[in-house]
């Protein structure tokens, strides 16, 4: 009979901890105020899985010129020029050297713009500057320079990417007197938008692609 006790015992302990978990008489701890309820997905070893990215806001159309804020001092001298293919869109950058941008203006033109005093964009025989595109969008930079104190010039003064179908062809067509211009060729008149980044500072062009 003792053992018969014992399991009786055992039996009814048994059933009151499944009562209790059926009643829900265990409580969750609360989370600390301020701590986010949200359920984290993981994935792989633990790793977090990245959220939806945020979308692009839409491209602006406009195809007016844009001016920038007008600088001083010396020129300011071109460190890198470089573009690529973005999602809708191809970007142009000018990264400068030092702290600032010069004053710039971006727009359309019937033909690549040119040095506004002698044609010495080039250091061979004088030539007008071609474009391959149906259109141009010329970038005019003041004061600034290809030139650093070395006197050489530390980027490429044309770039053609076959893959890109917006900006077509890139040339710099101007660097003399403080003036540095360069013409993009485009398929046509397209959107486009202008912003600076600093640290270091640079100048992008997005173009809308067709």
């Amino acid at each position: 009979m003792r053992v018969s006790t014992v399991r009786s015992g055992a039996v009814a302990t048994l059933m009151g901890v499944l009562l209790l978990a059926a009643c829900g008489g265990t409580k969750a701890a609360k989370p600390p105020a301020g701590a986010s309820t949200a359920p984290v997905l993981t994935s792989g070893e633990g790793a977090p899985i990245p959220p939806t990215p945020t979308p692009i806001p839409a491209f602006p159309p406009s195809t007016e010129p844009v001016v920038g804020p007008p600088a001083s001092g010396g020129a300011i001298v071109l460190k890198s020029v470089r573009m690529g293919d973005e999602r809708g869109y191809d970007r142009f950058v000018i990264e400068f050297d030092g702290k600032s941008l010069p004053a710039y203006w971006v727009g359309y033109g019937t033909t690549p713009a040119v040095c506004p005093a002698a044609p010495s964009y080039t250091s061979g025989p004088v030539s007008a500057p071609t474009v391959t595109g149906a259109t141009v969008l010329n970038i005019t930079l003041k004061p600034a320079t290809g030139h650093g104190s070395a006197g050489k010039l530390t980027y490429p003064t044309q770039i053609d990417l076959p893959y890109l179908t917006a900006i077509q062809h890139s040339i710099q067509t101007c660097d003399s007197n403080g003036t540095v211009i360069w013409a993009l060729g485009l398929p046509a008149k397209l959107g486009f938008r202008v912003s600076t980044v600093g640290n270091p500072p640079r100048l992008v062009v997005d173009v809308l692609q067709p």
